[in-house]
């Protein structure tokens, strides 16, 4: 196997232009810098990276406050984040890339490449349950799990994080921290009831790792020879990887926790379990190997070169890695009306929350407009009515804390004049 780790360097530059050739108010995306310092001053915040694309061109790039707080390191550009649940998306274009190549079809049934899923119940969720496989309550399945499925979590996978009996299994069974393989950790998985009916409602949830097993199954290549060969490489990625190498440990954040009015370090490069090589690749970025967060590490430029290359309909620089028909797939809802906890008038595609109805969700956006985030407060976010991108990256705990993934696209959108 090939590990695909960080390497050395920059990646590809960006084309870059001045906020007000591409309709945009340098003045207006200043107030991005001071939300974020205000909060840096206040000890509430470490550090972030900020950045901006409209029209293919980079009109913010900004690095604000340190990296490390306690050898009082600013923050770079170039720094490495863990990107967590961002890996998702990048799962999910692995597999339409297969797709595209008509390997299997979106509809298919998980079992198809999955044999260990034929055989799935669904568990029945009374209170008064006893919680072990041997004296659960299951049905049938009316309808296997699909790929399409595991694309938009509706599996009737969990994510072991709720109270319902399946997660509660899910934790004895140790699938938060995993320490051996992918097709242990999806026969382990396996092996416990769903949580619902696939199909018939949303769960955020270890699907998108299942699914990175299902590209490995197909392909016949481990997930990160996969992404290296069939994604980063032909865009030019260079410093995103599941490990980073001892070189790069001087760029990799430290990962901060808010707590009791004061900023903790959770995780240094010194402590870091990305120093070593995990026996099992999550492609969901929900499951830890060795105790991290799990998924892959990443750079600002790294991930909005993705970013640009969905936005270009699937091609950056004239390398296409999807078509522009699987792009529009990838970006449009796929729930029908299944609720999600996402907000009022939000739905989800493939990969990405979708942005239904301004309106109902009641902040600033475009019909359309697709976002995800990651479990550090890393953030992103596609509007294609304003051919427009913006990437948040910090490294910091609680998830939501003090709403700035939020706040930051409220006031990179607030700068639009043309």
């Amino acid at each position: 196997m090939i590990l695909m780790v960080v390497q050395g360097g920059w990646s590809q530059e960006l084309p870059v232009a001045t906020p007000d050739a591409v309709g945009l108010s340098a003045d207006r995306l200043g107030r991005i810098h001071d939300m974020l310092q205000e909060h840096i001053d206040r000890a509430e915040l470490s550090g972030a990276v900020t950045m901006i694309m409209r029209q293919g061109k980079v009109v913010h790039f900004e690095a604000h406050g340190t990296m490390n707080l306690e050898a009082n390191i600013p923050m770079r550009k170039d720094g490495l984040f863990r990107i967590a649940s961002m890996t998702k998306m990048i799962t999910i274009v692995a597999a339409m890339i297969l797709y595209e190549e008509g390997r299997f079809s979106l509809n298919d049934p998980v079992s198809m490449y999955l044999p260990v899923f034929k055989p799935m119940r669904v568990a029945l969720p009374p209170k008064d349950q006893p919680v072990g496989l041997d004296s659960l309550l299951t049905v049938p399945l009316e309808q296997e799990i699909t790929i399409r499925d595991l694309m938009r979590h509706t599996s009737g996978i969990t994510y072991a994080s709720g109270a319902h009996v399946v997660d509660s299994l899910y934790r004895k069974a140790g699938l938060r921290q995993w320490p051996g393989s992918l097709s242990a950790f999806v026969a382990q998985l396996a092996e416990i009831p769903l949580a619902f009916q696939p199909g018939t409602a949303w769960e955020y949830s270890l699907s998108t790792d299942v699914l990175g097993y299902v590209v490995e199954v197909i392909s016949g290549q481990p997930l990160d020879q996969f992404f290296k060969a069939h994604i980063f490489d032909p865009l030019q990625i260079k410093d995103t990887g599941f490990v980073v190498p001892q070189r790069d440990l001087d760029r990799l954040v430290n990962v901060y926790q808010y707590e009791d009015g004061q900023l903790k370090l959770l995780e240094s490069a010194q402590d870091t379990p990305l120093r070593h090589t995990p026996p099992a690749f999550s492609g969901g970025g929900g499951w830890a190997a060795l105790g991290s967060d799990g998924g892959l590490v990443s750079t600002p430029t790294d991930y909005m070169r993705l970013l640009q290359m969905l936005l270009n309909g699937g091609v950056l620089e004239g390398h296409r890695v999807l078509g522009r028909k699987s792009v529009d797939l990838m970006l449009m809802d796929h729930l029908d009306g299944i609720a999600t906890w996402l907000g009022p008038g939000v739905g989800y595609g493939l990969g990405f929350a979708v942005l239904n109805d301004v309106g109902a969700y009641g902040e600033l956006g475009s019909p359309g407009q697709v976002w995800w985030a990651g479990s550090d407060n890393t953030y992103f976010w596609i509007d294609r009515k304003e051919a427009m991108i913006g990437l948040l990256m910090t490294q910091m705990r609680p998830f939501g804390h003090l709403n700035m993934m939020v706040r930051f696209q409220q006031l990179a959108l607030q700068a639009l004049v043309n």
